[in-house]
């Protein structure tokens, strides 16, 4: 491979979801379930809990390319649940009762629950000596600053940018990393290295769309944007590796700026650093192209995550099976950041 700086700068803008439940309430109103052999993969870290067979029970809960599809010998897919993630079909929408189907949604009619706009996460109360969160301090919209303490146990779930940088700011984190932000020290833990995500072109014809939708109501944002879903079995367990769509080999990461919690985080998508990624985006171009001959346009799509991967130990990542903080009692990150192997699928299937 031809290494050039052009290609190898970090790219500073990244978006981050911003509405109660988070990402989920993103991603063209798509719902793909994902293949077995990529929750398989998931397995190793968190136990066999988090296999194919277990998550599927959870996967339930929620023009025409067809001439060209065949021609290529590929078969029309009618059954998208059965693990096997190859061939074409009319897509799922993640659409209800006219509403979009997000993970906010089952926060409805829930009394026991309250939900504080515009406030953010401060820190983790911890209890050093017995190794133990009690709590959250945030940060109210007037300035001020509220501690809450927690009973049962506290969960982290701001999302795969916020969630590490939330640990870090509470202590919990790599020596390196926080020596470096002159942060008080309480828990060595392996996170912010696992950082998978799924690649956005933009361009002109996307800002020419977006212009169309919202001044005129035309366009193709007028549309749920994503009527058809085509996968490929290119990946090493018969998976896809692209899903005219692009499941990558590379990590990025996720470490603090400033020790400020309003502060963005310092986010290295780390975009193509294996070469096998370059090579699969290649031929799937190529395959692609063959396929569909003189298809009008193909996107992609912004979905990151494993900012803080499950694994089986403190040496290797962030969170065990059960996404309880390694040598922190009572605190769980319960988001994208766990996931350890990013997925074939939406993000917010498997979150």
């Amino acid at each position: 491979m031809i290494h050039r700086p052009e290609y190898t700068r970090v790219e500073k803008p990244n978006t981050c979801g911003k509405p109660l439940g988070g990402s989920s309430c993103l991603n063209y109103y798509t719902w793909i379930p994902g293949s077995a052999g990529t929750f398989d993969d998931w397995a190793p870290y968190g136990g066999e809990e988090w296999n194919w067979e277990y998550c599927r029970q959870y996967l339930y809960k929620p023009a025409t390319y067809h001439d060209g599809w065949k021609n290529k010998g590929s078969e029309l897919t009618h059954d998208v649940h059965n693990g096997t993630m190859c061939g074409l079909w009319k897509r799922t929408t993640s659409i209800y009762n006219r509403k979009r189907s997000s993970s906010w949604m089952c926060l409805e009619d829930k009394k026991n629950i309250t939900v504080l706009s515009k406030t953010n996460s401060k820190r983790l109360l911890i209890d050093e000596v017995k190794e133990k969160c009690l709590g959250v301090e945030l940060l109210l919209p007037n300035g001020e600053t509220h501690s809450f303490g927690a009973e049962y146990g506290t969960i982290v779930s701001p999302g795969v940018f916020e969630s590490p940088k939330l640990l870090m700011l509470s202590g919990i984190g790599r020596q390196s990393l926080l020596d470096h932000q002159i942060l008080a020290h309480v828990f060595r833990l392996e996170y912010g290295n696992g950082l998978d995500h799924h690649l956005l072109r933009a361009g002109p014809e996307h800002d020419a769309a977006v212009s169309a939708y919202c001044w005129k109501n035309k366009g193709p944002y007028t549309s749920g944007l994503v009527e058809l879903v085509g996968l490929d079995p290119f990946g090493p367990a018969g998976h896809p590796h692209f899903e005219i769509d692009f499941v990558p080999m590379f990590a990025g990461t996720v470490k603090l700026n400033i020790a400020e919690p309003l502060a963005q985080p310092k986010i290295n998508l780390n975009l193509f650093a294996n070469d096998l990624d370059i090579v699969a985006l290649r031929e799937g171009i190529r395959w692609v192209d063959d396929t569909l001959m003189t298809g009008e346009e193909m996107k992609d799509a912004s979905i990151p995550a494993g900012a803080v991967r499950m694994g089986q130990n403190i040496e290797q990542c962030g969170v065990d099976g059960k996404l309880r903080v390694f040598s922190v009692e009572k605190l769980r990150v319960i988001d994208v950041s766990v996931i350890p192997v990013i997925s074939d699928c939406r993000i917010q299937n498997s979150d």
